[in-house]
Order: structure tokens, then sequence, then C-alpha cells
């Protein structure tokens, strides 16, 4: 009897959760599209959000199943949902998708070729430190008789009326001073 009630309240048995063979098919399937529609990190996102919630949703696809029988095979629902019932689901998946993203961009990266050096085509660079002596000001890119050139150069940055305006509430004006004390 103290055998039976030292474990009646156990959560898990300890062991780490392994999917049959069934339910492995079904989360290969799973992590495929998650992993080929590139939504690993939302998906990962998702699933340790809802972690402490996991059965909660596995009872939610068990009651969906009748509807989404027409988007999807109601047994593949069902395996899913009975492997999500099980403590450590949610980390076996996430780990399953984490290795088939990093299979992806592994074989992704394989084939490409190294990257090639940069050559000075005598454009000056995007850079926004040196944004200021591209367009002319301050006596960067001035003419010989001390004349200012106010004309950006091939691949220069001049701040348009959106950057150099300053920020204004576009909402309608409410009757009351924002800057009043409340």
């Amino acid at each position: 009897m103290r055998e039976f009630l030292r474990n009646a309240f156990a959560l898990d048995d300890g062991k780490p959760c392994e999917p049959s063979d069934d339910e492995r098919a079904v989360l290969d399937r799973v992590v495929d599209e998650v992993v080929r529609r590139r939504l690993s990190t939302p998906a990962i996102a998702f699933l340790e959000m809802s972690r402490p919630l996991n059965v909660v949703g596995a009872a939610a696809i068990h009651f969906f199943t009748p509807i989404a029988a027409v988007l999807a095979n109601p047994l593949h629902l069902r395996r899913f949902a009975d492997f999500l019932e099980r403590r450590g689901s949610v980390d076996y998946l996430c780990r399953m998708i984490e290795r088939a993203e990093q299979a992806r961009l592994g074989a992704c990266c394989e084939g490409a070729e190294p990257p090639r050096e940069k050559v000075d085509s005598g454009v000056p660079d995007a850079d926004p430190s040196s944004a200021s002596t591209r367009s002319g000001v301050g006596g960067g890119h001035g003419g010989s008789d001390g004349e200012s050139n106010h004309e950006p150069q091939s691949g220069g940055h001049e701040a348009g009326p959106a950057e150099s305006a300053p920020i204004r509430s576009t909402s309608a004006p409410t009757g009351r001073d924002d800057n009043a004390p409340r």
C-alpha cells in the first residue's frame, strides 16, 4: 500500500518521451511542413509558450477532429493529439524542428559558392556615418572655388521630406493639450 501511495501522484515515469513509429511518421510530416514554409522560429516560440497547455491542445484536437477531418486525415490528427498528451512531447517536437531546420540550412549552404572578395568600385559605401561627406555637407566634396555641391553623388543618400521633417501626430485634434497635467 505504501508503494502505491508513493507513486499515486507521480506526474511521469522519468523516461524521455519517444513517439511510436506511426506517431513519428505524423510528426515528420508536420515538421517537414513547418520547415518547408520557414516557420521554425514561430513554431518553436508557440510550442514553448503553450507548453503548460499541451494536454489542453491535445483535447482541442480531439474535439475538433470531426470538423478538421475535412482538411486532414482523422487518424493522423488522433495520433498527433495522442502524442501531445504525454509529458516531454513539446521538447521532442522542438528538437525535431531544430534538427530539420539545421539540416535545411546545412543543405542550403553546402552547394553555395564562397563569398566573393569585395572589389573597390570607387563608389562610397552606404555607411550612414559618412553620409554628410557624400552629400556635400561639411565641405567634403565642394568645388575648387569653395562652393558647396549639394547634389548627392552616385550611391549617396539625401534626406527626403519624411526624414528631415519633425514627427507630427496624424490623429485629429482633440481640443485638449496633451502636455497638460491630468
